[in-house]
C-alpha cells in the first residue's frame, strides 16, 4: 500500500517516515505540499492518507473516512475513500 502525507508536516521531521516504514515495510510513502492532494489520492482509492484531526474536521467530505492512527508520536488519522474496504495489509498496519 501507499501512505501519503503533507510534506510540510512530515518531511521536515523524518521520524514519522521511519515509523511508517517500520510498520509497513513494503509501503510506499509519498509526500505532498498540499493536504488537498493527499485527500484527492485517498478519495481516488490509490492510497491511505495521513493527516491530523484539524484537517479531518476542517474538510467535511462525506466520501472520506478517517480513523485514528496511534503509531505516530502526534495524533494522526489515516484517511481513505469511505467506499473502499480496507485490505488485510491496511488492517495490519492500522493495528500496528
Amino acid at each position: 500500500g501507499a501512505f501519503l502525507s503533507r510534506g510540510g508536516v512530515v518531511s521536515r521531521n523524518r521520524e514519522p517516515y521511519y515509523i511508517l516504514k517500520a510498520a509497513g515495510p513494503d509501503a510506499r510513502v509519498y509526500f505532498f505540499d498540499e493536504m488537498i492532494d493527499v485527500f484527492e489520492e485517498a478519495l481516488a482509492g490509490r492510497a491511505l492518507g495521513l493527516t491530523t484531526r484539524q484537517h479531518v474536521e476542517a474538510i467535511p467530505i462525506g466520501s472520506l473516512a478517517a480513523i485514528p492512527y496511534s503509531g505516530l508520536p502526534l495524533k494522526h488519522f489515516l484517511c481513505y475513500r469511505a467506499s473502499r474496504p480496507l485490505t488485510r495489509a491496511d488492517d495490519a498496519f492500522v493495528g500496528s
